[in-house]
């Protein structure tokens, strides 16, 4: 999993970290909130599962809303 630029969520915190790859190629415990949109739906459906719904209403909640209308 990827991160976008950490100031663009900025404000933003679920508590919920998983292992992703920093932008200095690191890889480092972050919040879903700093992981870029393919990365966040990638994590949501590794779980065993899609509902496009959900995945949805998470890219709104976490700042994701103009990649969600290029979707």
């Amino acid at each position: 999993m990827v991160i976008d630029n950490p100031e663009i969520r900025d404000g933003y915190e679920t508590g919920i970290v998983v292992r992703a790859k920093l932008p200095n190629g690191k890889i480092d415990s972050v919040d879903i909130a700093f992981l870029d949109k393919d990365s966040l739906l990638k994590w949501l459906r590794s779980r065993g599962g899609q509902n496009e719904f959900a995945e949805e209403v998470v890219l709104v909640l976490l700042g994701h809303l103009d990649e969600l209308e290029a979707r």
